[in-house]
């Protein structure tokens, strides 16, 4: 295998789970020179290059401290997954160990409906698109949490095939807000990490 990978997504100043929508084609007109005069001149500079919405563009991939760590037994471990059609999960300490929260990767139809019940809300400000988004995922995403209070372990899990996303959401919205936030942070970072590892899996050379 290649070395570890360390490069992920980066948007200094942005919220978490904040995406930039791509500029309307009257946004790049703007900023495209229309003759060769203007273009010998650098009018407007060069032209721009759209990121795209949910996850970064992999040309926009640069260090980032934030970024979780990939080791060789990811990175076998995500191959395993793609080829049993399985989803790749992670398990996530945090607190010094008092809470350990177990992520996982949506299938494409789990993805849909997530997608479909945002649209369905039909949320007035990009900001509330984000924010419903990130709640759906985080409802699929989430297979457990456990936690360790005066040396006793209390696990719940959240990944039943019997509830519904609706049934999960519910759930999700009685979370204390710090809770609650510091999951989706952790999503995004896990979301990130798979992009990176999915992306290296096309690669010939991805073994």
């Amino acid at each position: 295998m290649s070395s570890v990978i360390e490069k992920h997504t980066k948007a200094p100043g942005r919220r978490v789970g904040e995406f930039p929508l791509p500029p309307s084609s009257k946004e790049v007109k703007k900023k495209i020179p229309e003759t060769d005069e203007e273009a010998a001149e650098g009018v407007d500079g060069p032209s721009p290059v759209p990121e795209m919405p949910g996850n970064l563009a992999a040309s926009a991939l640069v260090d980032d401290p934030d970024a979780l760590p990939i080791t060789e037994g990811d990175r076998e471990k995500f191959l395993l997954a793609i080829m049993l059609e399985h989803p790749y999960t992670e398990t996530f300490s945090l607190m010094e160990g008092k809470m350990k929260v177990v992520l996982r990767t949506r299938s494409v139809s789990e993805s849909e409906e997530a997608l479909a019940y945002v649209r369905g809300t039909k949320p007035e400000a990009t900001v509330d698109v984000e924010m419903a988004l990130s709640r759906s995922n985080l409802s699929y995403a989430l297979e457990s949490i456990e936690n360790v209070v005066d040396s006793k372990s209390t696990k719940e899990v959240f990944d039943d095939p019997e509830k519904t996303l609706k049934d999960r959401m519910e759930r999700l919205g009685k979370f204390p807000t710090p809770k609650y936030t510091a999951l989706i942070w952790l999503l995004s970072r896990f979301d990130r990490k798979v992009f990176v590892l999915g992306e290296e899996v096309s690669k010939p050379n991805f073994s």
